[in-house]
């Protein structure tokens, strides 16, 4: 419904129409990029399902079959867990190959041991005897998908995760206004973007700030659930900022310094390309695909999970150098542009498709 799958949704989506392909998106009405594929002149088919297992998944199941029926597509493109399970036995039912990027593998989550092999079962049935290819955003998903004995090694592609901002470009002093931060306020400004929650790290968020308050950088944390959780008036009380939700990622980006990275797991997060894209350097636990984003000292510096005194340290030492800061910045630019500009994705998707679609 939000966050980094349907963001990748919308990108890819946007990209394979302006390169000639007809798509139709299968998602909740209500997803936060529905409305503007609408706009963008995109087919949605609602199909509605809940995140975890539930006792409605044959509804959802139905509302999939029926969109295949009526598209007749040549292929389906299956984002995150639920929809793998769901296209995958729809597409092995109506005889439509079906492609998944899983976005982040259900195993690798924090929980019982039983229910992640679970998970690993499940998913190692489907990609054996559903999906024709597996496009993993970053090389740490395939090599779980190889450990878990989950696919084999020629089923699995990488393709690394484009991303751009769309919004409106706004000057870094309208930016830093918007935070609350006047012209003459050259403080320096680390970025949290996530939600709350295990995954992102959300509940260290007052400690950090704290931390970095204390070295004379300003935490600035954006994302949802935070102020229900009482995160956002812990942040403020602990020296930082609890962004607005009508700021968006770009703004805050825009006015900061930094981004810092909290998260527990992950795939390859969008909101480090954004970063990479803004020229920040990025300080991040060393988790998922963060090494592929990160080059330790070239733009940035990535230490272990949960090492919050060290992450606060190097962030700290950024702040102190100017010149560090605008170098590791430039590197950061650098990558993005080598590596994850949308059009380089929608390239490397387009022939997997062409892959799959040609019998191979």
């Amino acid at each position: 419904m939000a966050g980094g799958v349907p963001a990748y949704v919308h990108d890819l989506t946007i990209g394979l129409r302006d390169r000639g392909w007809h798509v139709t998106v299968a998602c909740d009405p209500m997803c936060e990029v529905a409305d503007g594929l609408v706009q963008a002149g995109v087919r949605i088919a609602p199909f509605v399902a809940s995140r975890t297992p539930s006792v409605h998944d044959a509804r959802a199941f139905e509302q999939l079959a029926e969109v295949v029926r009526r598209e007749r597509p040549d292929l389906i493109h299956a984002h995150s867990s639920k929809a793998g399970l769901l296209a995958g036995i729809a597409g092995r039912a109506l005889r439509v190959p079906t492609i998944y990027t899983p976005h982040g593998w259900s195993f690798q989550m924090q929980g019982p041991s039983v229910l992640r092999a679970a998970f690993a079962a499940t998913e190692g049935l489907l990609a054996r005897q559903a999906h024709r290819r597996i496009v993993a955003v970053c090389a740490s998903e395939r090599a779980d998908a190889l450990r878990w004995l989950v696919a084999r090694p020629d089923d699995v592609v990488v393709v690394h995760t484009g991303r751009t901002t769309a919004d409106t470009p706004v000057g870094r002093s309208e930016a830093r206004a918007r935070l609350g931060l006047g012209p003459s306020d050259d403080r320096v400004v680390a970025a949290w973007i996530g939600r709350a929650g295990r995954q992102k790290g959300a509940d260290g968020l007052p400690a950090l700030a704290r931390r970095l308050a204390e070295t004379g950088v300003t935490l600035a944390v954006l994302g949802s659930g935070l102020e229900e959780a009482g995160i956002a008036a812990a942040v403020d009380a602990s020296g930082g900022i609890a962004v607005r939700a009508s700021i968006s990622p770009h703004v805050l980006l825009t006015a900061s310094d930094v981004l810092v990275s909290t998260s527990a797991w992950e795939g390859l997060p969008l909101v480090v390309l954004e970063a990479l894209e803004h020229a920040l350097p990025v300080v991040a636990y060393n988790v998922g695909g963060l090494p592929e984003q990160v080059f330790e000292g070239r733009n940035g510096h990535l230490v272990p999970a949960g090492a919050a005194r060290a992450l606060a340290s190097h962030v700290a030492a950024i702040g102190r150098s100017p010149e560090r800061m605008q170098r590791l910045g430039r590197a950061s630019r650098e990558i993005w542009s080598q590596r994850f500009r949308p059009e380089i994705m929608v390239e490397r998707i387009e022939l997997v498709y062409a892959d799959v679609l040609a019998g191979g």
